[in-house]
């Protein structure tokens, strides 16, 4: 995907972030000089969001929202699904929570760094979507999408794929229980299993690989702090890992 135009997008995104807004389709097509029509969004706004997960921030895209129904595209809940851990029908449940966290979150800048670096971070809306140009991959928009019904698009992109069957088998093992000693913290789904969440503890856009040794079963209270707060973790020794979350130790037990 064209850089210049994830930039653009992902500036607009964090605007609307900030000023707890959502934005349709439409109107983010708009914002970049109709480079891409709104039925085209998934797949930059799903890569946007596969980054900004990476950075410990919220799925942003959820921000944007159908014209009609108010709700985010179909594109978003088997994403939110593979990201988080969580089913889709879980991410259709969380969809509000997920916007609720991007209009909260204070940490915005990351993406923008991500992008253009803390030099460019100046730079307006405006500034960037000027540099996005239309060519033969994104036409411009000939039409209002308002008035298309249940139109069908194929949709192609390049993601970091996830090996659920790795997070089935630690969730299981685990019993969906958070491994922070101590912890307890959980609830009951409505298919009657205890809610977890895998965490990677090495970044998988950093390098980090898709193994046991690198994820963690946890608590939604404590993926959060894994993502939002100051954390170091230690490497592990004799079955167990230091962790401290805004200074405080605690510990990561393994089943050997």
């Amino acid at each position: 995907m064209n850089a210049k135009i994830l930039e653009a997008i992902a500036i607009i995104l964090v605007e609307y972030a900030r000023n707890h807004k959502t934005i349709t389709y439409i109107d983010l097509s708009k914002g970049i000089n109709n480079a891409i029509r709104p039925v085209k969004l998934g797949d930059p706004l799903g890569e946007i969001s596969v980054i900004a997960h990476e950075l410990g921030l919220p799925l942003i895209s959820v921000l944007v929202i159908n014209s009609t129904s108010r709700l985010p595209g179909d594109g978003y809940y088997p994403l939110a699904s593979q990201l988080h851990g969580i089913s889709e029908d879980q991410a259709m449940n969380d969809f509000e929570k997920e916007i609720d966290d991007c209009k909260q979150c204070k940490d915005w800048n990351k993406l923008l760094e991500y992008f253009s670096g803390k030099s460019e971070n100046s730079k307006t809306i405006a500034e960037i979507s000027s540099k996005v140009t239309v060519n033969d991959d994104y036409e411009e928009i000939l039409q209002e999408v308002d008035t298309i019904e249940n139109e069908t698009v194929e949709q192609k992109s390049i993601r970091i794929k996830r090996n659920q069957r790795i997070v089935y088998d630690l969730k299981e093992k685990y019993k969906n229980k958070c491994q922070i000693e101590g912890c307890g913290f959980t609830f009951k789904k409505k298919d009657g299993n205890c809610y977890s969440e895998a965490h990677h503890l090495d970044y998988l856009s950093k390098g980090g690989k898709q193994v046991a040794n690198n994820m963690v079963i946890l608590c939604a209270n404590h993926h959060r702090m894994f993502h939002y707060a100051d954390v170091k973790i230690s490497d592990m020794i004799k079955g167990s890992r230091k962790v401290y979350i805004n200074g405080e130790g605690f510990s990561i037990k393994y089943i050997c």
